[in-house]
C-alpha cells in the first residue's frame, strides 16, 4: 500500500508541475491575445489538458521512461535542500555494512578502524519525501471521493429537476432537416420542464427548455435557443462538459482546471452561438435570448449545468459578437496551430522533469527474495528485502561475475549494471557501465553523493554482492 500511495503521490506532484506549466501558458498566449480564434484557443485548452495527462503518465511509467531516458527530480534531494539538516556523522567499517552513529568517538569496543565519516541527509530526507508523498496521495484520495459524492448529488438534484419533462416536437425542427452540416439521424429530441428556468443539453442527445420558451417566446426566438442548443449537441458539448467536471474532480488538486473549464465552457458557447446565427440568419434574436435566459437563471436556484452565464463578461463578450458579427463565420481548421499544440506536449514530454520518491526507503518487515530475467537473459534483476534492509541488482546486457562473486568481470557493449542496498539510514548504490567498445566505468554513491572506490567499499561490495548471488541463487 505504501508503493501505491508514494507512487500516486509523486504522479500528482509532476501533474501539478507539468499541468501548471501547459495550462499557464495558454491563459498567457490568451491574456497576450497571441491566439485570438475561437477555434484555435478551444484547441490550445484541449490539448494542454490532455497533453498534461499524457506526459506525467509517460513520466511515471517506469519502463517508459527507462527506455525513452527521461529526466527526473528526486524529491529526497529538494526535501534535503528544504530541512538543510546537519548531517550526521557516521563510522563505515571495511569488513562489515553495518553503520555506527556517534557524536564524536568510536563506539566501544568496535576493533575496526574507521574508514571515515559520510553524510547521512540524503537518506533521512528520502523518508521525508516518501512520508510527504504519502500524505498528498491521502490528502487527495479524501478530497476525489468528497468531489465525487458532491458530483453524484448534484446529478440526483439535477435528474430530480427533469423528471417532469415531456417530450415535444415543435414545429421549427424541419427548419434543420435540410441544413448541409446536420442529418435527420443527429437531430436530438426536444423535451419541455416545468421545474427548469433555462434551456440545457444533456448527454443522451436530448435538449430540454423551460416551459416559458414555449409559451413567452416568439417562433424566431424559439428557433435560435433550439439552434443554439443543436450546436452543441453536434460538437458534443455535453459530454464534454461531464468530462470536465470528472476530471476536476479527480485532479482537484489542480487549481488551474476551474480556469481551463471556464474558459472551454466559454469557447463552446462562442462556437455555438457562431453557428446557431448562420442557421438562423438573425444573430439579434439569439442576442436577445441570451439576455433573456440569463436573467431568468441569475435569479433563481437551478442547479448549475454549465457556466455559459457565470460572470457578465463573458455574456457581454457573447452578445458583442453576435451584434456586431465577430468570427461569425465558420472557422476552417488550421494544421499548423494543431500541430504546435502536439508540437509542445511532446517538447514538455521530453525537457519538463518528472518527480520520483524512493518508495523502497520505507522498509517492510519480513523476507522477500525475487528475482527476474527476461529478453533471453540480457536484462534481469533481483530484489532482497528484510527488516531494515533492501538490496536490489539490476542490469542490461549480459555480464560476468570475478571469482567469488565480488564484482563484475565484463559487461556486454552498451550494457549496465547496478547494485543497491539501502540499510537503516545508509543508501549505497555501485553502477558499472560498459561503452561501445567494452570498457568498464565504476561509479559509487554513498546517500546520494559520489564516492571514490576505495578497500572499504571494494570490501562492502565483495560481502554485499556474493551474499546476494548466494541467497537469490540469481
Amino acid at each position: 500500500m505504501g508503493d501505491l500511495l508514494s507512487f500516486l503521490g509523486a504522479w500528482l506532484i509532476t501533474y501539478i508541475l507539468h499541468s501548471t506549466l501547459l495550462l499557464g501558458g495558454i491563459a498567457l498566449l490568451e491574456h497576450l491575445r497571441f491566439v485570438r480564434s475561437v477555434a484555435y484557443r478551444e484547441t490550445l485548452w484541449r490539448v494542454a489538458l490532455v497533453g498534461g495527462l499524457m506526459t506525467t503518465t509517460f513520466h511515471c511509467s517506469p519502463e517508459i521512461a527507462g527506455m525513452v531516458g527521461l529526466q527526473k527530480w528526486k524529491l529526497g534531494n529538494l526535501a534535503e535542500a528544504v530541512t538543510q539538516k546537519t548531517p550526521a556523522k557516521a563510522i563505515y567499517y571495511a569488513n562489515s555494512t553495518r553503520v555506527v552513529n556517534i557524536a564524536s568517538k568510536t563506539e566501544a569496543g568496535s576493533s575496526n578502524m574507521p574508514i571515515g565519516p559520510a553524510d547521512l541527509t540524503y537518506a533521512s530526507s528520502e523518508r521525508i519525501a516518501f512520508r510527504l508523498t504519502i500524505t498528498l496521495a491521502l490528502v487527495w484520495s479524501i478530497g476525489m471521493l468528497t468531489n465525487i459524492f458532491r458530483l453524484v448529488w448534484l446529478g440526483l438534484q439535477a435528474q430530480s429537476e427533469l423528471k417532469n419533462r415531456v417530450v415535444v416536437y415543435a414545429p421549427f425542427d424541419n427548419d434543420f432537416h435540410t441544413a448541409p452540416d446536420v442529418k435527420s439521424a443527429k437531430l436530438p429530441t426536444l423535451s419541455v420542464a416545468p421545474n427548469l428556468n433555462g434551456p440545457i443539453s444533456l448527454p443522451n442527445r436530448e435538449i430540454v427548455v423551460p416551459e416559458w420558451v414555449m409559451d413567452s417566446l416568439s417562433a424566431k426566438h424559439r428557433q435560435a435557443i433550439y439552434a443554439h442548443e443543436l450546436a452543441h449537441q453536434l460538437r458534443g458539448d455535453p459530454m464534454v462538459l461531464l468530462l470536465l467536471h470528472l476530471l476536476n474532480a479527480i485532479v482537484w488538486i489542480q487549481p488551474l482546471h476551474r480556469l481551463a473549464r471556464q474558459r472551454l465552457i466559454h469557447l463552446a458557447e462562442l462556437q455555438a452561438d457562431a453557428w446557431a446565427s448562420q442557421k438562423c440568419s438573425d444573430p439579434r434574436s439569439l442576442a436577445e435570448c441570451l439576455l433573456i435566459c440569463a436573467e431568468r437563471i441569475s435569479s433563481s436556484s437551478q442547479v448549475a449545468y454549465g457556466s455559459a452565464f457565470s460572470s457578465q463578461e463573458a455574456l457581454v463578450e457573447r452578445v458583442e459578437r453576435l451584434l456586431d458579427g465577430t468570427d461569425l463565420a465558420k472557422p476552417g481548421r488550421s494544421y499548423a496551430v494543431q500541430f504546435a499544440a502536439v508540437l509542445s506536449v511532446v517538447v514538455a514530454l521530453f525537457f519538463l522533469p518528472g518527480c520520483d520518491v524512493d518508495s523502497k526507503i520505507a522498509y517492510r518487515t519480513g523476507e522477500k527474495v525475487s528475482v527476474t530475467k527476461h529478453d533471453h537473459e540480457r536484462k534481469g534483476e533481483v530484489t532482497i528485502r528484510r527488516t531494515n534492509l533492501l538490496i536490489r541488482l539490476t542490469h542490461q546486457g549480459r555480464f560476468q561475475f570475478t571469482e567469488g562473486n565480488h564484482d563484475v568481470d565484463s559487461l556486454e557493449a552498451g550494457g549496465k549494471f547496478v547494485f543497491e542496498e539501502s540499510q537503516g539510514s545508509t543508501k549505497r548504490v555501485y553502477t558499472v557501465t560498459s561503452n561501445i567498445n567494452g570498457e568498464l566505468e565504476r561509479s559509487f554513491l554513498l546517500n546520494g553523493k559520489s564516492t571514490s572506490i576505495d578497500d572499504g567499499v571494494r570490501a562492502w561490495l565483495a560481502n554485499a554482492l556474493s551474499r546476494t548471488v548466494r541467497e537469490s541463487g540469481f
